[in-house]
């Protein structure tokens, strides 16, 4: 039996939208108390989750993503890989990226989330290098640990995201989980 595991890209909000979204149910039940209309009430409830949903995917900048790229700007120089070549850059302190996505891995067995950061790198002549920011962090942390920092291969020094870059960690913009096809064969005994 083959099984083919199908990629989903999943958006996590920060939980205080929760909040917004409970208050459309207030509103509503608002309406009905004032109206005694359940109509009335449901389409109250009905406009207010739309509004809701719309004004997240507005602040998350999912219908003109180019406008609201974050910029990410080191402080420690790296060593990052290049996408779709297997050659490692080594970028200097105040290289500007401009974030593209972050892909979120939770190896359960050591309790760690691993981040891949895609990001353009722009040069001097506007040109820009696809590159990977790995990072990783314990459950429970409070801040991921920077994997690429140049030299730190066998040092093992910690670096934290605040000691490398003074921009918020791109975790809440846009955190996609999902499995790439991946075929499996079971073996029936």
């Amino acid at each position: 039996m083959i099984k083919e595991v199908i990629s989903k890209e999943i958006i996590f909000i920060h939980p205080s939208w929760v909040l917004l979204f409970l208050l459309c149910y207030v509103f509503s039940f608002y309406v009905y108390t004032k109206t005694d209309s359940i109509f009335k009430s449901a389409l109250v409830l009905a406009a207010c989750m739309t509004i809701t949903a719309f004004s997240i995917y507005l602040y998350y900048g999912f219908f003109w993503k180019g406008i609201t790229m974050k910029t990410l700007v080191n402080k420690k120089e790296l060593s990052l890989w290049v996408s779709g070549d297997r050659r490692v850059l080594d970028v200097p302190v105040g290289s500007k990226f401009e974030h593209i996505k972050t892909t979120t891995n939770l190896m359960s067995y050591y309790e760690m989330f691993t981040y891949n950061i895609e990001c353009n790198l722009t040069l001097e002549k506007d040109e820009k290098i696809p590159v990977h920011i790995r990072c990783s962090k314990h459950v429970g942390g409070k801040h991921p640990k920077v994997d690429c920092i140049k030299g730190n291969l066998h040092k093992q020094d910690k670096f934290f995201w605040p000691a490398v870059f003074d921009e918020d960690f791109p975790e809440w913009v846009l955190k996609i989980i999902g499995c790439q096809k991946k075929k499996r064969k079971d073996i029936k005994k």
